[in-house]
């Protein structure tokens, strides 16, 4: 093993330690703040009131969360690799519409990992990415095109396959269900 491998597989090593660690912490983190919100707040009183808002409003926005985690350490991880010296290129140097997209291809072009093992995984970022950003940028709403029924909606069949969301066929609007939502194989 060259001492480039060595050191590239310690880093592995130590991001994978980093990520359980900051993963723990952010879960920490979610758990003390409902608390503080469950007993210190009237404005969560007041939406637990209307089940389906007070979901809408903490699950969705805990997805982007870890989502928007999940992006921030993937790049954080590009950046480490690059300051080891192993190359002068850096995740910004890449074209993608986002850093889990220039990440991925900075593991593969750049650092030359070897990701086919993650294809599956991949695939699943890819799906919450179309989920977050209808929370994000369509207020949890799948209706894209006000001339066609929710059905024919192109999100449609991303969102009713997913156990944890809850659609209503009439509006377009979802909700998280549940506060244990793991998406499929990820955190």
């Amino acid at each position: 093993m060259t001492e480039q491998e060595t050191v590239e597989i310690n880093f592995l090593k130590d991001a994978d330690n980093t990520i359980k660690a900051e993963i723990n912490t952010f879960k920490t983190y979610l758990i003390e703040s409902s608390k503080f919100f469950d007993e210190k707040t009237d404005v969560v009183s007041e939406l637990k009131g209307n089940d389906e808002s007070f979901r809408k409003f903490l699950y969705n926005s805990q997805l982007l969360t870890y989502y928007a985690f999940f992006e921030v350490w993937l790049k954080e991880l590009c950046d480490c690799h690059h300051k080891l010296g192993f190359n002068r290129m850096t995740v910004k140097d890449l074209a993608g519409r986002n850093y889990i997209e220039k990440s991925k291809l900075y593991f593969e072009k750049v650092a030359d990992f070897q990701l086919g093992d993650l294809k599956n995984e991949w695939v699943r970022i890819q799906a919450l990415q179309q989920i977050r950003n209808l929370i994000a940028h369509n207020n949890s709403n799948i209706i894209k095109n006000s001339d066609k029924s929710v059905g024919k909606q192109p999100q449609y069949q991303l969102i009713s396959k997913e156990a944890s969301i809850k659609l209503d066929i009439s509006t377009g609007d979802f909700f998280i269900k549940e506060n244990q939502y793991r998406p499929k194989r990820f955190l």
